[in-house]
């Protein structure tokens, strides 16, 4: 590796530690990413899917609905009772797949001026016979309400 420059070297050193890390952080996918309630809909659908790539077993997965406020001191995210998700908790095995229900509560509440994200985490559970750290893989999506 003497022709490298060091720069590359320390490119190369960092990814062959990463890269791995990048891997394993991928053990669940949601589709679609891009949430919209469209003119006269009151529910949508999106699937969760445990893939399971850290070799980790069946995981526990949250899906939660915030209001997505914009206050002066910045963004936030607080509850809200205006949409909800179901099922809200869930188990899956590798390879299963859940559909998660997103729907308004007040199917004539025309929500003008509002913004949600949709939360999906993924609970950590301890593997037997390791050293565990609780790492919480956390996918937050804007669901956007068109008038």
């Amino acid at each position: 590796m003497k022709f490298l420059p060091s720069f590359c070297k320390f490119s190369l050193a960092l990814f062959t530690l990463l890269a791995p890390m990048s891997v394993a952080l991928a053990d669940f996918t949601v589709v679609p990413v891009r949430l919209a309630f469209k003119p006269g809909e009151s529910a949508i659908s999106l699937r969760v899917t445990h893939e399971d790539i850290s070799g980790n077993g069946p995981g526990i997965y949250q899906v939660g609905v915030g209001e997505w406020t914009n206050p002066p001191n910045g963004r936030n995210v607080i509850g809200t009772n205006a949409v909800a998700a179901f099922p809200p908790v869930f188990r899956l095995r590798p390879g299963e797949t859940q559909i998660v229900r997103v729907s308004k509560v007040n199917r004539n509440d025309p929500m003008i001026n509002k913004a949600f994200r949709v939360i999906v985490r993924e609970v950590p559970t301890p593997v037997k016979g390791q050293m565990n750290v609780a790492m919480r893989r956390v996918l937050n999506m804007p669901l956007v309400v068109q008038n």
